[in-house]
């Protein structure tokens, strides 16, 4: 698929860039982590285009979902910076996830090798479930026809 192409190429770009880092084990779990990230971005296509096929629509839609988790996961805003409630509730999203994945191979990689790969089954989980839930809007989408 486009994402695979994509996500490759983006990983050929890294180990030329940074001399063959992405080849250490840290670049490995970079690579693990975004895969599953991937997953849960195409899982959200998925969903979204169950629900709709006007571009406007899609559109709008995913950049409420990307936009939305960016800001209270901590990707564009320092965890640091948001409040208690708003971290509470950026668990239940998958980019906090990812986060914390990157974080813990960020900065104790050796330590934290079971929290990153729970990280990465939480991701993971997240993907499965918005898959069944498209799959359930598409059975029922069927039925109504």
């Amino acid at each position: 698929s486009v994402t695979s192409v994509i996500s490759i190429v983006y990983y050929i770009a890294i180990t030329i860039l940074f001399k063959g880092s992405a080849l250490s084990f840290a670049g490995l779990m970079y690579a693990l982590n975004m895969l599953c990230f991937m997953l849960v971005s195409l899982s959200f296509a998925f969903l979204i285009s169950k629900l709709t096929t006007n571009d406007a629509i899609l559109n709008m839609i995913a950049n409420i979902l990307s936009l939305g988790m960016a800001f209270l996961c901590g990707i564009f805003v320092p965890e640091e910076f948001l409040g208690d409630n708003i971290i509470k509730v950026s668990h239940f999203l998958p980019a906090y996830w990812y986060t914390q994945a990157v974080k813990n191979i960020d900065f104790h990689l050796w330590k934290s090798i079971p929290s990153i790969f729970m990280c990465m089954g939480i991701q993971l989980l997240f993907a499965l479930a918005i898959v069944i839930v498209a799959m359930r809007i598409s059975k029922t989408a069927v039925r109504t026809r």
